[in-house]
């Protein structure tokens, strides 16, 4: 299944996937029939393949391993490779023939200076050579200090721009499934879209996928970083009814993940993310919570957090 960030539009074979794998847990007493029926009705309303993987992300089964690990190539000569002779300084190897080479375990020929320089690299010869070498290896160095101080005035000098120009460095990424996470995300689709109205919305820490309101059906969108990417897709008719994520209070948000894992008996969970949608007949808050080598498991909340459904025992 496709990275949960993937904005390609999801096509027929994708959801085909997606209710597969959604059966084969039900069928293995992974799923609820109840949680069966969402999730198949979010499988028909997914717009990208994003969308489908956050569906199906707990119940696909860990990848078999690949194989046995390929051992580091050395760069020392294969004891039973035959012996390479020493280039003379007239030969040239492509540099193709000098990689097959080295991976069939043969060391690379170098090249023997010692006959065709050792008559003239003598007395006067040496001493220029060495002046050369000096100072070119000084031009070098003089460069590098060149470079360096050139990319610390232009560090410093873009700094000092944005502080005379009024502009303003972007703002760190903040957990969205925190109190102020959440107020700056509901913020956020009000300045964007004109309304705090959704028809869903899927919260990771990291980032939130938004089917927002648009003119006579829904647009996807995703929030990451403090900004809105939206997907280049046409907009679409709408699944079940908008949900105002202004009514929700965001201490409540912050709380629910560990409430979650509580009620489940998964305190140490590695990931949580919520749900907020109307699909299962009124508005509703799922929170899922994940624990490496165990299956996620949810709580389902109103508006208020009161829960109404969850992980059967």
């Amino acid at each position: 299944m496709s990275d949960i960030s993937d904005p390609d539009r999801a096509g027929r074979g994708d959801r085909k996937k997606a209710k597969k794998l959604i059966d084969a847990a039900y069928a293995a007493g992974r799923l609820t029939a109840a949680n069966r029926t969402l999730r198949m009705d979010r499988v028909d309303s997914a717009q990208t393949k994003g969308d489908l993987a956050i569906l199906v992300r707990d119940l696909s089964e860990p990848a078999a391993a690949a194989g046995a690990a390929v051992p580091p190539v050395t760069t020392t000569a294969s004891p039973t490779a035959p012996s390479q002779g020493t280039a003379s300084l007239g030969s040239a190897i492509p540099p193709d023939q000098l990689s097959a080479m080295a991976k069939r375990g043969g060391s690379v020929p170098t090249i023997d200076l010692s006959g065709a320089m050792g008559s003239a690299m003598t007395g006067d010869s040496v001493k220029r050579v060495r002046r050369i070498v000096l100072i070119v290896l000084v031009g070098f160095l003089l460069l590098c200090g060149l470079g360096i101080a050139g990319v610390v005035t232009a560090v410093f000098s873009g700094i000092n721009n944005i502080g005379d120009s009024g502009g303003e460095a972007p703002a760190p990424s903040v957990n969205l499934q925190t109190a102020d996470g959440w107020s700056e995300l509901v913020a956020a689709i009000d300045k964007e879209t004109g309304t705090s109205r959704v028809y869903d919305a899927v919260i990771y820490p990291e980032y939130a996928s938004i089917n927002a309101i648009a003119d006579e059906g829904a647009m996807r969108y995703v929030y990451r970083d403090g900004a809105f990417q939206l997907f280049n897709s046409p907009v679409t008719p709408a699944q079940g009814k908008p949900i105002d994520l202004a009514d929700i209070e965001p201490d409540l948000v912050e709380g629910l993940p560990d409430k979650t894992a509580k009620l489940q008996d998964m305190p140490e969970y590695d990931s949580a993310y919520l749900i907020v949608n109307t699909l299962s007949g009124q508005p509703g808050i799922m929170v899922y919570v994940q624990q490496t080598g165990r299956l996620s498991r949810w709580s389902i909340y109103d508006l208020d957090g009161k829960v109404i459904g969850g992980t059967p025992e």
